[in-house]
């Protein structure tokens, strides 16, 4: 059971750093928050950085989801933020991945069983986007982790539930 924020976050380049007023850059832009998500609800908004969490130093994105998945839903983790340059810190319930977004084997889902497609350089195994989860996080192309082995998408940070929707900055539609 990975714990989840809801928010997806870009890293921090140089000319960003220069805008946020840092002096390095460091943390995690955040580059949308899910309604209703933990983060939503804490009060984390788009353009915050986050610099910390759980008191640990976010240096940059990779680090981000490893310490929010380890986080036990359920509780609190205080997410220290730049926001418009000032810093904050939000005190965030972390809850579990929502149910339609790490789709189980045995789901209640009418639909054809979606059709996951393992890309063996990546050690990740990724399927089509349902209606359900374009509804929720608001995306209408990409592709979302289903299962991450060891490997290199691992080392990146890579987890279940997470959408790639580019590669090398081409948009990724569907698994094929």
């Amino acid at each position: 059971q990975f714990g989840y924020l809801g928010v997806e976050v870009q890293d921090v380049t140089p000319q960003m750093a220069q805008a946020l007023h840092l002096q390095e850059p460091v943390g995690a832009l955040v580059a949308s928050v899910m309604p209703g998500s933990p983060a939503a609800k804490a009060g984390i908004q788009p353009g915050d950085v986050i610099v910390t969490y759980d008191s640990k130093p976010v240096y940059n994105i990779s680090q981000l989801p490893p310490m929010v998945g380890n986080t036990v839903p359920g509780t609190h983790a205080s997410v220290g933020i730049l926001h418009h340059g000032v810093a904050e810190t939000k005190n965030v319930l972390v809850t579990a991945l929502p149910k339609n977004m790490d789709e189980q084997p045995g789901s209640t889902q009418p639909a054809a069983p979606a059709k996951t497609l393992k890309i063996s350089r990546m050690d990740i195994h990724v399927q089509n986007l349902t209606p359900d989860i374009e509804k929720q996080l608001d995306v209408h192309h990409g592709v979302v982790v289903v299962g991450v082995s060891e490997g290199p998408a691992a080392e990146a940070g890579l987890m279940p539930g997470m959408i790639i929707q580019q590669i090398n900055q081409q948009d990724v539609q569907n698994v094929s």
